[in-house]
């Protein structure tokens, strides 16, 4: 969803704003891909 999209973009521009790197961007990401394919 739509929703879901901007919750996950505010994840992952948290992330890159604490500089918590790459991988947890990745696992952001994985995570809303394996939701995806579940609903």
């Amino acid at each position: 969803t739509a929703r879901a999209r901007m919750k996950t973009y505010k994840i992952l521009r948290d992330c890159r704003v604490r500089g918590d790197g790459l991988h947890h961007a990745v696992q952001a990401v994985a995570h809303m891909h394996n939701l995806a394919l579940a609903t």
